[in-house]
């Protein structure tokens, strides 16, 4: 309007040309907008896909830990990369509508609610690309540090006398008896850790598939029996630790090895391994958000400080049940809330005791209840970031059982 006033009324049809011209430029850049935002989203989508696929085929923990941060990344840039889009090119198409009514009407006619609308989407479009701008800068994938440069002393007494503060392999595998089938157990059982985040997605499925469980009542010891058990037999990969079930067949090495008793509740275990996950020393605050109406908010934080993926190795889980106790319930072990005795499992898989042939040193070589001091030798040797994390109940039985407190001392 300002314009048409100086120029005057001979340069209207000039006037009305270059608004054409600024139309079909920002006519351009709202489909442009939106092929882009097609084309990023799709991109993130397969970003998150393989990401997610190297998960846990990385050996490595720093290389695990990028994989990791890939998949959240990804995952957060899916909705994040169309929403900001979107709204840039609602800004420009709004303008576009604003110089159309200003070229198809009179000039000094005023157009308060385009000019408005125009205006707000100009603002939430600039304030979201600042948002989205400090997103990609705080993307923090932190690679492996290089070691820093040597002098000539250093790199001449490493090259003729070894480096011993450096780890070699036979430090990484220093685990290992020399016994083939032994060791090649022991390498099974140690990459039998379950994340959190299918932890809490196990507990939170309990009432379905126990629909009588009650967190104040049920021990760890009544979850194994009446839920474990049966869900991880006949799986699609046999009859096979539960785990290999929550995993989906991924074989994912620790980051914490679990000592707890199995005459525990089972919600202060999981509240336990949830404590430790937001680095806290006590686990009481964390029963209540266990609870159906609490667990979202409980996952979400735990997503944004990038927790869900810590694997923790728990026995109930990560021992195959099938090779040992499911065939038995003692009768001490009724249901503390039906009083029913739960029903052994009837399947067929080998059982294998301490003293089952074949033997090392006395010991069962397919047994897999043996082999914990030996197993978490290897644990720590190929993850020297992982810790021990002691789930205390509160009458402190687990101190009284010699399991745990050999677990304690082999840590």
């Amino acid at each position: 309007v300002s314009t048409v006033s100086f120029v005057g009324s001979s340069s209207v049809s000039q006037v009305h040309e270059l608004i054409g011209i600024v139309m079909v430029i920002e006519v351009s850049v709202v489909l442009s907008c939106i092929a882009l935002a097609v084309l990023m989203t799709r991109a993130f989508c397969l970003a998150h896909r393989y990401a997610k696929m190297e998960v846990g085929q990385e050996k490595r923990p720093a290389e695990n830990e990028l994989a990791l941060k890939a998949v959240h990344f990804s995952k957060r840039m899916r909705w994040e990369t169309p929403l900001n889009l979107l709204l840039v090119a609602t800004a420009f198409a709004l303008h576009v509508f604003w110089l159309f009514q200003l070229n198809w009407h009179q000039p000094n006619q005023r157009h308060t609610i385009q000019e408005m609308a125009f205006l707000s989407a100009a603002i939430l479009s600039l304030a979201n690309c600042a948002r989205y701008s400090s997103l990609l800068s705080l993307a923090e994938f932190s690679l492996p540090q290089k070691k820093p440069k040597q002098g000539i002393f250093h790199q001449m007494s490493e090259a003729i006398f070894g480096s011993f503060s450096n780890e070699s392999l036979e430090d990484i595998d220093q685990w290992k008896t020399g016994h083939h089938s032994w060791d090649e157990k022991t390498y099974e059982l140690a990459h039998r850790a379950v994340t959190l985040r299918a932890l809490l997605e196990f507990y939170s499925s309990l009432p379905a598939k126990m629909p009588h469980f009650d967190p104040a009542r049920h021990k760890t010891s009544d979850i194994v029996r009446q839920v474990i058990i049966p869900m991880s037999r006949q799986s699609p990969y046999g009859d096979c630790a539960a785990a290999m079930v929550l995993m989906g067949g991924r074989e994912i090495l620790p980051d914490r090895m679990v000592t707890h008793s199995w005459s525990n509740h089972f919600a202060h275990l999981v509240a336990s391994v949830v404590a430790d996950a937001l680095e806290l020393p006590s686990y009481e605050s964390v029963l209540a958000r266990l609870e159906a109406q609490e667990m979202l908010a409980l996952k979400s934080e735990l997503y944004w400080k990038k927790k869900l993926d810590t694997a923790y190795w728990i026995c109930c889980f990560s021992i195959n049940q099938h090779a040992g106790i499911c065939g038995y319930v003692p009768p001490d072990l009724p249901d503390p809330v039906t009083h029913a005795l739960p029903k052994a499992c009837s399947c067929r898989h080998p059982k294998h005791w301490s003293d089952s042939e074949p033997l090392k040193d006395g010991q069962s070589v397919n047994c897999e209840m043996n082999k914990f001091d030996n197993m978490m030798d290897c644990i720590f040797s190929l993850n020297p970031e992982c810790s021990q994390l002691i789930a205390v109940d509160i009458q402190f039985n687990l101190f009284t059982r010699a399991w745990c407190v050999a677990e304690i001392h082999q840590a």
